[in-house]
């Protein structure tokens, strides 16, 4: 009698170990917007708390032509992103007051060049991920508007 109440104690206490510790994914980006930047539409999903900003595109499926993620700021930040879980690689648009204040192309995944920090070129208040070549094919610039 002794064996089966200890053997279901052990169950109970396994189930609850592999709940307590199971891997646990951050939300995903919320709702979708559409986003202008130099005359392009694109359809972006917004990263507006630190969860969402957190996972950014991590682990997503490939972007569509003209998808991409917009990250948005409270502030200002001039932290650097990092390609981490990534499955493709983007081009990364920086804006700062509703316009691109730099570019930086094809951002690989962190598996094809180890640990990289993609820094903005100046404090940004919005970031724009594409998919990559999405910058050379749309010739966006420095100045562009973002509407």
């Amino acid at each position: 009698m002794k064996w089966p109440l200890l053997l279901a104690i052990a169950v109970i206490l396994s189930v609850a170990l592999i709940w307590a510790f199971r891997p646990t994914s951050l939300p995903r980006a919320r709702g979708t917007r559409t986003l202008s930047v130099g005359g392009h539409d694109f359809s972006v999903e917004i990263a507006d708390t630190v969860a969402f900003r957190a996972r950014g595109l991590s682990g997503h499926a490939p972007l569509l032509e003209n998808e991409g993620m917009l990250f948005v700021f409270r502030g200002t930040t001039s932290g650097p992103f990092w390609m981490k879980d990534m499955l493709f690689p983007i081009d990364i648009i920086w804006i700062r007051d509703g316009i691109v204040v730099g570019v930086t192309e094809n951002a690989l995944p962190m598996g094809q060049t180890g640990f990289r920090l993609y820094p903005p070129p100046m404090a940004v208040d919005r970031v724009l991920e594409v998919n990559a070549h999405t910058v050379k094919r749309l010739h966006v610039i420095r100045g562009d508007e973002v509407h």
